[in-house]
């Protein structure tokens, strides 16, 4: 059986954090709290973090004080609920 080891690279691109970075930074605060159910005040460290430069992947978002990985289902799940994403067109 061959067996690849790979070593985590904190600072490598995920295209999951990418995408999700995006839609986050398209919409207003009200859009992304209607649509996540987060509290404003939990989106707006989510945010914050992701703009910081010091997160390249969704997972390190779980190291943000307040973020937790409920936090980061309910963000994940939202972002890519399509019917969500046609109704702002």
């Amino acid at each position: 059986i061959d067996i690849e080891i790979y070593r985590y690279n904190p600072t490598a691109k995920d295209d999951l954090f990418d995408e999700t970075k995006k839609w986050i930074t398209s919409n207003t605060m009200e859009f992304l709290t209607e649509s996540t159910g987060i509290r404003p005040q939990y989106l707006k460290k989510v945010v914050e973090a992701m703009e910081s430069g010091n997160i390249f992947q969704l997972n390190q978002l779980a190291r943000v004080k307040g973020v937790g990985v409920n936090t980061l289902e309910k963000i994940f799940s939202a972002s890519r609920d399509k019917t969500q994403q046609q109704a702002l067109f």
